[in-house]
Parts: structure tokens; C-alpha cells; sequence
């Protein structure tokens, strides 16, 4: 904040390691202007509102948090991340913006629900939402929106109306369009008017689009091409498996390439249930092996490292 008042052009974040390792990044001002001005058109922000910022501020989710109540010229509250921020809040704010975990710990503690019961807007972002969760707001007052975005935008350019909408809808000034891999491909003042490829499988509809998973996440099982978070969902529906419990990957192997193979935080699921008569006519997509971890890595929002995963040594 004593940067953006001195008038400074430029900042340095880090991105978030989800899908590689963190890198250094500048964030320039007047695209983080622009940023903030088409996402306070789309959901209407007034000198009313206030924000409660509890994500690290020096990771995009929070950064972006602060340079918006600059630019709206509004309160902000900046609360220390935890999986929990509302355990100790008593604050009066309007706005809030959550990963999917920390929703899911709000929800389990009934004086934190009450809490965030009485925000305007909800903003869920870093991650999948699981279709459970998604249920258990049903009945609450916010507005809650699934965000789509990355460092690499600024945030998000596009939003969901949870438990209304099945697809992202691009936030106006944004376009979107196809690769020839079906990966979604993003165009804004922020990229410089150039397309930036994304490695998220996508369709499109008009200005909405719906996220398949990702290109990089494809187990290719003797020729086969399994899409990894397809049979996450799969698998955390059929069984209510907790968020962040699982992941699927292809191990290598002489004959098929990659074999299906599952990863288990024991951590979370000390015993996976029986999934052998979960997959029916995609009996192919069934693991070969169910790889036990003490624990996963996740980054600062939750999500989950993969390769470091896989790397650890129990």
C-alpha cells in the first residue's frame, strides 16, 4: 500500500506453484487498474462496501484484494491467512474471498458460518469446488462466486454463480477462445492484447465456458487419454471423499506408458473404500495402484503439488 501511494508502476509476486514451481513476477499498475475497475462493473461494488482480505498478499489472491480497495476506494481489513479467518473476525465487511479449503473449515464450525452468512459477496477461487460443498450453500445469504484466473491475468476474468450456473461467465473487456489442443485461450489489455495460452481443457459457449481439467493432467493408458480430474470427481462424489483427499496420475510402464494410479492422503482417508465397482464402462480408467502418502503438498491456497507429492519420501 506505501508502494501504490508513492505512485510506483510496478510489483513483485510470486506465482502460486501449483503446476510448476513459483516464479517471480511483476505486476504492472495500470493493468492491476484495469483489473479491478471491470471487476467492480461486474459485481457492482459502491462506496458501501468493505473487504476482508485473508489470503497472502504476496501471492496474486491477496495482492489483488488490497490494490482493489485502493482503486474502489474502500476499507480493507487484512487478517493473518489461516484455514479458518473467521474464528476471530469481527469486522463488518462486505466482501471476502476464500479458497475452497477455508470455505469448507467455515462451514464446519457453526459461529463462522454465521459469519459468513453476512457478507454480500463470497469470491471462491484457487482451485475446484467440490459438488458437496458447493450444495452446502444452498440457503445462505452471499452471492457466491467460483472465480477462473491465474497470476498471469491478474486474477480472475471470469466468475460462476455457485449452485446457479454450471459455467464461467467472461467478465466484459475479456475474449476467450479454443487452441487446437481445446485449451482455453485468454486476450485482455493485460495481456497485451495477445492470446495467452492456458493448459486448462475448456468448451465454449458464447462469452461462458466450462473447465474439463487440464491438458497436462492426461494419463495416456496404452493410447487411451484419461483425464485426471474427471475421475477425482468421479471418485469424491461416489464416495464423499474430503477436498484435496486424492489425485490420480500415470505411472510409468513398459507395455501401456503410463498405467493408472491413484494417491491417497492418509492423512485425510487413513483407508480408501473399495472403488473396484465405481467405474463401470470406464473400467479402463481404473487404478493399478493406490499409492499411500502420510500427507500431500499444497500450496499457500490449498491446491495440490502433484509432483512434489509424488517425489516425497514417506
Amino acid at each position: 500500500m506505501r508502494a501504490w501511494n508513492k505512485g510506483e508502476t510496478g510489483y513483485f509476486i510470486q506465482t502460486s506453484g501449483s503446476t510448476d514451481l513459483p516464479k517471480s513476477m511483476m505486476l504492472e499498475r495500470e493493468k492491476a487498474i484495469w483489473s479491478c475497475q471491470k471487476t467492480a462493473n461486474f459485481l457492482g461494488i459502491s462506496s458501501a462496501d468493505s473487504v476482508f482480505c485473508c489470503l497472502p498478499v504476496n501471492r496474486i489472491s491477496g495482492w489483488m484484494q488490497v490494490a482493489r480497495a485502493l482503486v474502489w476506494n474502500i476499507p480493507i481489513v487484512v487478517h493473518e491467512p489461516s484455514s479458518n479467518p473467521f474464528l476471530n473476525y469481527h469486522e463488518n465487511c462486505s466482501i471476502v474471498s476464500l479458497t475452497p479449503m477455508q470455505l469448507f473449515d467455515i462451514l464446519q464450525n457453526q459461529e463462522s458460518k454465521n459469519r459468513l452468512n453476512k457478507f454480500r459477496i463470497v469470491l471462491v477461487g484457487g482451485g475446484d469446488i467440490d459438488i458437496h460443498l458447493e450444495h452446502n450453500l444452498q440457503g445462505l445469504g452471499p452471492i457466491f462466486y467460483h472465480t477462473y484466473g491465474m497470476t498471469e491475468t491478474y486474477s480472475h476474468i471470469a466468475m460462476r454463480r455457485m449452485n446457479l450456473e454450471s459455467e464461467f461467465t467472461v467478465i466484459p473487456g475479456n475474449e476467450i477462445q479454443l487452441n487446437a489442443d481445446n485449451c482455453l485461450c485468454i486476450r485482455n489489455f493485460i495481456t497485451d492484447n495477445q492470446w495467452l495460452e492456458t493448459k486448462d481443457l475448456a468448451t465454449i459457449h458464447n462469452q461462458h465456458f466450462k473447465i474439463n481439467g487440464r491438458i497436462n493432467n492426461v494419463v495416456n493408458s496404452g493410447g487411451i487419454k484419461i483425464q485426471a480430474e474427471a475421475i477425482e470427481k468421479l471418485l469424491s462424489e461416489k464416495l464423499n471423499l474430503p477436498e484435496g483427499s486424492i489425485f490420480y496420475f500415470g505411472k510409468k510402464d513398459e507395455r501401456l506408458g503410463q498405467k493408472p494410479a491413484l494417491a491417497v492422503n492418509k492423512k485425510r482417508i487413513p483407508h480408501l473404500p473399495d472403488i473396484d465397482n465405481l467405474f463401470g464402462e470406464m473400467s479402463y480408467a481404473k487404478p493399478w495402484e493406490i499409492v499411500y502418502k502420510n500427507d500431500f503438498v499444497y500450496t499457500e491456497t490449498g491446491k495440490i503439488q502433484r509432483s512434489q507429492t509424488l517425489d516425497m519420501v514417506d
